[in-house]
């Protein structure tokens, strides 16, 4: 998957490697102090001028000027920096399913979805709605969009949600888990 570069006023070029190892979902921002950063934000970052280097996830402040950064392509970083990014700049998804149309058929996720769990995963989309409506930018008529550098889970979270007997939290909290972990390896 190849992307280019964001269309910034740049001092300092994003190398070909840092775009090419960009995970789907995110967009380049540049260097820290490129952007407008108004608070902290979930994102990714890779040192410049190392090939090995891995993007790696974190809060960052956006002024450090020594580290590439970039954030989910939804966030409300990518939202507010929009009219200085190329869409260009975003990573396209990577194929969620194989090419091979044998191999396709090995993810059913129809039959899954209606026919193994289609009540857990009626109240799990429930469940994102209403949690939308109360902290997310839904609860002023938007659709509904999960908010990656907002909602950050771990498996304390779906620990505490289990213990409460809060079984829906803990299924959303496990998927979100699996999510961005698969996410970081495909």
């Amino acid at each position: 998957m190849k992307t280019e570069q964001p269309n910034m006023k740049q001092t300092k070029e994003i190398p070909q490697y840092a775009i090419d190892k960009l995970p789907g979902g995110y967009t380049i921002l540049g260097y820290g102090g490129e952007f407008e950063c108004n608070e902290d934000f979930l994102g990714l970052a890779i040192l410049p001028n190392n090939k090995k280097d891995t993007w790696d996830e974190d809060y960052y402040r956006g002024s450090e000027d020594d580290l590439i950064l970039a954030a989910p392509t939804d966030s409300e970083i990518v939202r507010i920096n929009k009219d200085k990014l190329m869409l260009s700049s975003v990573a396209k998804p990577k194929p969620i399913f194989p090419e091979d149309a044998s191999e396709r058929k090995t993810y059913p996720v129809g039959t899954f979805i209606c026919d193994y769990f289609p009540l857990a995963i009626a109240e799990l989309a429930h469940h994102s709605y209403v949690s939308q409506q109360q902290h997310g930018p839904a609860s002023n008529g938007a659709p509904m969009e999960w908010l990656k550098d907002k909602s950050v889970g771990d498996s304390n979270q779906i620990v505490r949600h289990l213990m409460e007997g809060d079984l829906v939290s803990t299924a959303w909290r496990a998927l979100e888990l699996l999510e961005r972990e698969l996410t970081q390896t495909k």
